[in-house]
This record gives C-alpha cells, structure tokens and sequence, in this order.
C-alpha cells in the first residue's frame, strides 16, 4: 500500500508531466492518475466522499482507454517501441477496466 509521502511523489509526478502532449509523458501522465485511483481503491480506510473526488480522475482514465491515443500507445508497446525503464501498467486493458470497475463497486452505497 502507498503511503502519503508516495501519493504526494504520484501527483507531483503527474503535474510536472503537464498537458499529456507526447506521448511519453501520456503516459506517465496516466499511469500516475491510475496508480494514485488503484491506491484509494485498495486502501481499506478510503472513504466514499474521498473516492468521489477522484471521480474526474476515474473518468479521464476511462476515457484515455477507449482513446486513439491508447490503442497507439498499446500498439507501440507491443512493438517494443517504448523505453524499457517506462512504468506502462497503464497499457494493460484489463488493469484499467478492472481498476474502474474496482472503483465503481467501492462507490457503491454500502461498500
């Protein structure tokens, strides 16, 4: 689980990356914005009104996956054209959609 101090080091990542104009700071943009929603998901002490601010987050991450600029991204993954030393999670389909469904269930009245 992430502590504080490494939630803070997400998000300072996430805005030195600025406007997500190329693509590897696409991204790092995303996978910042992922891994920071995976955290609040898994942490068994989020609140419900602290998920819920992370609702724009969710959303931009769910529209990043159903993007050009993903399947781009992907396809340049899967043809090794990225830098090995990249943090990619974010280009696992799977782990997005069941991030967003974790996180979805958890807003759940009653979870």
């Amino acid at each position: 689980m992430k502590t504080e101090n490494e939630l803070e080091k997400l998000s300072e990542i996430r805005d030195q990356c600025g406007d997500p104009e190329s693509q590897l700071q696409r991204i790092s943009y995303y996978e910042a914005i992922m891994q920071e929603l995976s955290w609040a998901v898994r942490a068994e002490g989020t609140t419900r009104e602290e998920l819920k601010s992370l609702e724009p987050k969710a959303d931009e991450l769910g529209e990043y996956l159903s993007s050009d600029a993903w399947k781009q991204d992907f396809a340049d993954e899967e043809a090794g054209n990225l830098p090995a030393s990249l943090r990619r999670g974010v280009l696992s389909e799977d782990g997005i959609y069941n991030l967003l469904e974790s996180y979805r269930e958890r807003l759940e009245p009653g979870k």
